[in-house]
């Protein structure tokens, strides 16, 4: 993110084009000891997932695609 935020809203999109293809991702935030914390755990994501991020605080998220049906493809990212 290039700096500290507080986030309360992760939005993201598969290229639905080629059609959905995510099962299962987490999200994670580094928890300041060199390693990092689950935030979020979810199943699909299609044409929008919105992640609740409640006023989490941090400089960086990640996201790990832990199940899909072919190669990922994700559209837009966006946090607010």
């Amino acid at each position: 993110l290039g700096k500290s935020m507080t986030l309360n809203y992760l939005v993201f999109a598969e290229n639905i084009a080629e059609g959905q293809r995510i099962e299962n991702f987490f999200i994670q935030k580094p928890n300041g000891f060199g390693g990092w914390d689950n935030v979020f755990e979810g199943t699909t994501v299609g044409n929008k997932r919105i992640v609740p991020l409640n006023g989490l605080t941090t400089d960086m998220l990640r996201i790990f695609v832990t199940s899909s049906r072919d190669t990922p493809e994700f559209g837009k990212i966006s946090v607010y």
